[in-house]
């Protein structure tokens, strides 16, 4: 940890000091709860400059294949950050949200849509995997091994109408938030994309994902 902090303190004394603070002040766990506004109020740092500090940081630090802070905001405004001195492996599902990441990026690519903020909402393939994991169990009642919720996921971003792409409304943030309405699009589909995404269902394997599409 002392690594990392002299690391801060050469690039941004300023992020230094919010960084020393959350380091003293976190408990036996190494968590450390705040608000933006009290933090500032306690440092006497403005809270735009904090929310830089915490995220550059936490991004930086979380780059080399290793987690060494994790930052979780709840819905009340506070906040929490846990430290991993000595890091903690990153799961093997974080290895498959990247795969999917990758993936995806290539499926915008072949779609010619051009999509300059991708980057930024790489945080939304997680929400979105999860929902396709959260459907595939409601119809299977079962839990979805990590390569079948890969597969699925591609197959519903093979399978999203043409309009979502035609009028820009395919982005990652907005995929999130139109899940249903395209899920619910995707079970209305014609005869004909059906069949067609049967036999795409059936190179899943395990995973029959046209159970999770089909309509009630």
């Amino acid at each position: 940890m002392k690594e990392l902090l002299r690391s801060i303190y050469l690039y941004n004394k300023t992020y230094y000091k919010v960084w020393v603070h959350i380091w003293v002040f976190s408990d036996s766990k190494n968590v450390f709860d705040f608000t933006y506004s009290e933090l500032s109020s306690v440092l006497g740092i403005p809270e735009t400059t904090i929310r830089r500090a915490i995220d550059k940081i936490f991004r930086a630090w979380n780059d080399d294949g290793r987690t060494l802070v994790e930052f979780e905001k709840s819905e009340n405004g506070s906040n929490q950050i846990k430290l991993y001195p000595k890091g903690k492996p990153k799961s093997k599902f974080y290895e498959i949200h990247d795969e999917m990441f990758d993936w995806v990026k290539v499926w915008y690519k072949k779609n010619d849509y051009d999509y300059l903020e991708i980057g930024r909402h790489k945080k939304y393939i997680r929400l979105i995997s999860d929902k396709i994991k959260k459907s595939m169990i409601e119809r299977t009642n079962q839990e979805p091994n990590d390569e079948g919720v890969l597969n699925s996921f591609q197959l519903f971003f093979e399978n999203i109408p043409d309009w979502w792409i035609n009028q820009g409304q395919a982005t990652l943030n907005k995929v999130n938030k139109n899940y249903d309405t395209i899920l619910n699009q995707i079970k209305s589909k014609n005869g004909k994309k059906r069949d067609s995404y049967q036999k795409s269902s059936e190179q899943v394997g395990e995973v029959d994902f046209t159970k999770l599409t089909e309509n009630d």
